[in-house]
């Protein structure tokens, strides 16, 4: 199984249409869209989780790792 691992250097930001994503260990900003971004970018900096690559789509799963 290939995951994406969260960490607590990752921070994210309600914005209007979706959530920012920021990375601190890298300086890498990800806008998320749609209604699912805040809830999705809140579980990315809830400190180190894993995502499974089946639960997210390709395009957005490339931006992550």
């Amino acid at each position: 199984m290939r995951a994406f691992v969260a960490s607590r250097y990752k921070f994210h930001v309600p914005v209007a249409d979706g959530a920012l994503l920021y990375s601190a260990s890298t300086g890498a900003v990800l806008h998320l869209l749609g209604s699912d971004a805040p809830e999705f970018a809140k579980l990315l900096s809830q400190g180190v989780v894993e995502v499974e690559h089946e639960l997210v789509p390709e395009a957005l799963w490339s931006e992550l790792t």
